[in-house]
């Protein structure tokens, strides 16, 4: 028996903004060159073709593509707020004469629906730069995204994240080098988030002013996206120091 190669990956896409998202009637099809891979990215579906030579196992394919993915989900989510995510369904299968051609199957998404619909002229566009990371998936993940959905305080948030880039870079200075801020930009987050009485009951706890839940709300944001730049060895942006902040 021949062997099959796969030349192409089909996934289903799935959205989610803070609304239920709304396209232009234009905004679909969009292709995008990812170095290797020619993507035509549909509402629901994403069609991958190899434009090299075909991999040899569906493994090498999505080993290949799905960093690329990855890092996608990343931008789409840091910098425009939607939840992007794509889902295996098919690998399209190039076969020497003789045998039968793979096939493509058609996998719908969703979209949970809320009260209030947005409509976008275009999908988030990648930035093939990016790349993802434990690192920078876990600070999504478990801070700003909760807060993004009132899922959980800021206050608490930004004592977590405070605590996570010490830890993740070696020391609050290590962090502020690595993201292009002051100290003092990380240690008022420290400091602003432990005074929360929302946060904790305690000498010295109280509720925040709304100057103080400003800042670590904007924090928190721009934090998050130096993280996911520096993670990807890239400029976290121009030097931020604690009187740039709100």
């Amino acid at each position: 028996m021949n062997e099959a190669r796969v030349k192409g990956l089909l996934y289903s896409v799935t959205w989610k903004d803070q609304h239920p998202l709304v396209w232009n009637e234009n905004a679909f099809p969009v292709s995008f060159n990812a170095d290797g891979w020619e993507l035509v990215l549909n509402e629901r579906t994403l069609d991958a073709a190899a434009s090299s030579s075909p991999y040899p196992s569906v493994q090498d394919a999505r080993e290949a593509l799905e960093p690329k993915l990855d890092a996608w989900r990343a931008k789409a989510e840091l910098e425009e707020r939607v939840l992007l995510e794509f889902t295996f369904a098919q690998a399209t299968l190039e076969r020497l004469p003789g045998e039968l051609p793979g096939v493509q199957m058609d996998v719908a998404g969703f979209v949970e629906g809320e009260s209030v619909s947005v409509e976008r002229s275009s999908p988030p566009a990648p930035d093939w730069s990016w790349r993802d990371t434990p690192a920078a998936q876990t600070v999504r993940l478990m801070c700003l995204r909760p807060v993004r959905q009132g899922r959980r305080p800021v206050a608490d948030a930004g004592y977590w994240l405070s605590t996570f880039l010490s830890v993740w870079a070696g020391g609050d200075r290590a962090a502020a080098q690595k993201l292009k801020v002051s100290r003092g930009v990380i240690k008022r987050l420290h400091e602003v988030s432990g005074w929360s009485l929302e946060r904790k009951v305690g000498g010295g706890s109280r509720p925040l002013t709304n100057v103080e839940n400003t800042f670590l709300q904007a924090a928190i944001e721009e934090l998050a996206r130096r993280l996911q730049l520096a993670e990807s060895d890239l400029c976290p942006g121009e030097f931020l120091d604690v009187s740039h902040m709100p």
